[in-house]
């Protein structure tokens, strides 16, 4: 028995050391946020670069305000990504969140990685905070 779980412990060790993706491989550059996120959404405009471990790796890539939706961002689903993004992000949620609240009321502007097979699956790690992120911006509501 004690032979059995030394091996699945180096398993899952073996298993994290080589999960491709990471925060250092999603780069953003010209970052544009116009809007203000009381209105119901913000645009992003950014350049975005993502390097995955190897040519063929699945990869979906997001982006999110909040607690609002995650936005997809399409990349063709395999391997490295370099290109334009322009998106509308919704902030009601959040924005509804912080109301009640006192401060400056940030809402972190995220953009996501994962190395899985569907969107679904992307999602459901995402959410689960087991996908790379990389915090972009950060809005504060008056």
């Amino acid at each position: 028995m004690k032979k059995f779980c030394t091996t699945v412990v180096a398993m899952g060790v073996l298993l994290l050391a080589n999960a491709s993706a990471n925060a250092g491989d999603i780069k953003v550059s010209n970052l544009k946020v116009q809007g203000d996120p009381r209105s119901g959404h913000v645009d992003v405009e950014f350049d975005l670069n993502y390097t995955a471990d190897g040519p063929g790796d699945i990869v979906f890539l997001a982006v999110q305000a909040g607690q609002d939706p995650l936005v997809p961002i399409h990349t063709g689903g395999l391997g490295n990504f370099s290109g334009h993004v322009k998106q509308k992000l919704h902030t009601s949620k959040s924005v509804a969140a912080l109301t009640p609240t006192r401060g400056t009321k940030p809402i972190g502007i995220m953009v996501f990685a994962c190395d899985v097979y569907d969107q679904h699956q992307a999602e459901v790690w995402i959410a689960n905070h087991a996908g790379y992120s990389l915090k972009i911006h950060t809005l504060y509501i008056p």
